[in-house]
């Protein structure tokens, strides 16, 4: 196992190095994304606000507290199951270049042909 420390954006040369069971530290900016992001990017069209390649994206979602009829307030930002994100990898990876995908739970079932293909990286 070797250890390596990458800054964003990310190269292909830099996850084309790693190895399984590797460790990995960031240096720089992660995107934290939820579902509702890539439902808005994939199935509505809009544009991310900044530019994904070479991006590390993290899986997110926030943690809220009820104030009130409808209001809530913003307590924290947590990891979400990567697995609800899954219909989205090849398409982070074919149109906007991202190189690193972190989250929780099962690596997605089309990572190993996407991962090779296009040197993402998954780490869960």
């Amino acid at each position: 196992m070797s250890e390596y420390t990458f800054k964003t954006p990310l190269t292909e040369a830099d996850m084309r190095q790693l190895r399984i069971g590797d460790s990995v530290t960031l240096d720089g900016i992660v995107f934290g994304i939820r579902d509702a992001n890539m439902i808005r990017v994939f199935d509505q069209g809009v544009p991310p606000p900044v530019d994904w390649r070479g991006a590390a994206l993290l899986h997110t979602a926030p943690n809220v507290r009820k104030v009130g009829p409808g209001k809530y307030e913003p307590i924290s930002v947590g990891t979400t199951t990567s697995m609800r994100m899954d219909r989205f990898t090849e398409g982070l990876l074919r149109d906007y270049g991202v190189r690193a995908i972190l989250g929780k739970g099962v690596c997605p079932a089309a990572a190993p042909n996407s991962c090779s293909n296009t040197a993402l990286v998954i780490c869960l």
